[in-house]
């Protein structure tokens, strides 16, 4: 069993914790996968890689590694050798969530790496998600109670004094210091421990983004599609008839429109998972 880390959008990990999202997938690039077996050298052949005629071999491959797996022509000629595209991440796998946080104000000018364990930490999900980014930096609740046992969940000054009244004998507010909740950091600067969410990978598939079906749309916790129902799919299908689908392939565009739009029906691993306890 490997852990990794993988980023999640704020919102998209609050629903991996309320049991709405099961599914991820990431496009299929040197950073999620391995060349016939290993990493090596993979970032200088890939760019070769005739993806376009790839195809899925449900394995194991003769050497005995699972699959599925891609096999993949080296170059656009047929008579070239093929090589086998792997996922990095196998079933049993663990992931450990990354997304944007922050620690208290005071830490601002501290590294990630250095802050200490028992600092008190904010997730953007905690923030109501109707607020725009900008709101929610002005508007909300980054308080922490600093106590001598440590650290609470952000709170409002009535939850300061709730819990003062029904946990901490002989104490009042004069005994408590409330820290203002410090600047938002990116997910990728997540150190692990500060991870509030892990997940135990239960299957991984290689697929055409176009080949996503309505339930694994669902799946991927997006809402139905609200918006004109005729709009097209670059497949052909009408939204209104596959509105998780047409939910997800606006959001897959967000994403990744940067890499690998929607239309140009790019490969992904498909990942689903389980959230487990997590490891102490």
């Amino acid at each position: 069993m490997i852990e990794h880390g993988i980023i999640f959008l704020s919102e998209l990990a609050d629903k991996i914790r309320r049991g709405l999202k099961i599914q991820t997938r990431r496009l299929i690039t040197p950073s999620t996968s391995l060349l016939n077996g290993t990493g090596e050298g993979i970032r200088k052949q890939w760019p070769r890689l005739a993806f376009s005629t790839a195809w899925v071999d449900p394995g194991p491959s003769p050497a005995g590694n699972p699959g599925p797996y891609l096999k993949v022509h080296e170059s656009s000629n047929p008579d070239d050798p093929i090589h086998r595209v792997y996922p990095r991440v196998q079933v049993g796998d663990r992931f450990y969530v990354r997304e944007d946080w922050a620690a208290v104000k005071s830490l601002d000018d501290v590294r990630a790496s250095d802050l200490p364990r028992d600092s008190f930490i904010e997730l953007k999900a905690d923030v109501p998600l109707a607020l725009a980014a900008d709101e929610a930096d002005r508007l909300r609740p980054g308080v922490g109670v600093l106590l001598a046992g440590g650290c609470l969940a952000p709170a409002t000054k009535e939850k300061i004094e709730k819990y003062v009244e029904e946990h901490i004998e002989g104490s009042d507010m004069t005994s408590i210091r409330v820290e203002e909740g410090g600047k938002w950091r990116r997910a990728m600067h997540m150190p692990r421990w500060v991870s509030r969410t892990s997940l135990e990978v239960l299957e991984v598939r290689a697929q055409r983004v176009h080949d996503i079906t309505e339930e694994d749309a669902a799946a991927e916790g997006f809402e139905p599609w609200d918006g004109n129902p005729d709009q097209p799919l670059t497949d052909g299908t009408r939204a209104g008839d596959a509105p998780y689908r047409a939910a997800f392939a606006i959001a897959w565009d967000e994403i990744n429109g940067d890499r690998a739009l929607w239309k140009s029906n790019p490969w992904a691993w498909v990942y689903t998972f389980r959230e487990i306890e997590r490891p102490r």
